[in-house]
């Protein structure tokens, strides 16, 4: 029964799993976008995975899902409070990068209802994907 409502959620744009849900629809949700079930806050290493792998299949930057799952991996093993630096989050920006981007798509991320921060990890992995979608994967040393 799970398998099906699996792929059911799949077909029709959303991912379900346990402990988080992701709706992968496009609008104010956006990609991305998980609410934990169990209350607690921040994110679970498995949540973030399945952010980086909604927010990758609606971009669809080179290399695609498995190449963004690899660079988070290597930049930040999945910490959205990791930093190095002057870089910080899921897939390693600067302020200076998130802020570029924030300000040049500034109205796809309100309508999707994210924070202007490096570290909200949501943001982050959008603000990378389509960075990486639209100047490829040559800014992160883990490409």
């Amino acid at each position: 029964m799970r398998r099906v409502l699996v792929v059911l959620a799949l077909l029709v744009g959303c991912c379900l799993t346990s402990p988080a849900v992701a709706a992968m629809a496009v609008g104010k949700a956006g990609p991305g976008q998980y609410a934990r079930e169990d209350g607690r806050a921040g994110w679970t290493t498995h949540e973030v995975k399945l952010a980086v792998r909604g927010v990758a299949r609606y971009f669809d930057p080179s290399g695609g899902v498995a190449k963004s799952v690899d660079v988070a991996r290597c930049e930040s093993r999945f910490n959205p409070r990791d930093t190095l630096g002057k870089y910080h989050g899921v897939f390693a920006l600067s302020h200076e990068e998130f802020a570029d981007s924030w300000a040049k798509w500034r109205q796809v991320w309100r309508r999707w209802g994210l924070v202007r921060s490096v570290w909200n990890p949501r943001s982050n992995i959008a603000v990378a994907l389509h960075r990486a979608r639209t100047y490829g994967w040559g800014g992160w040393s883990c490409s």
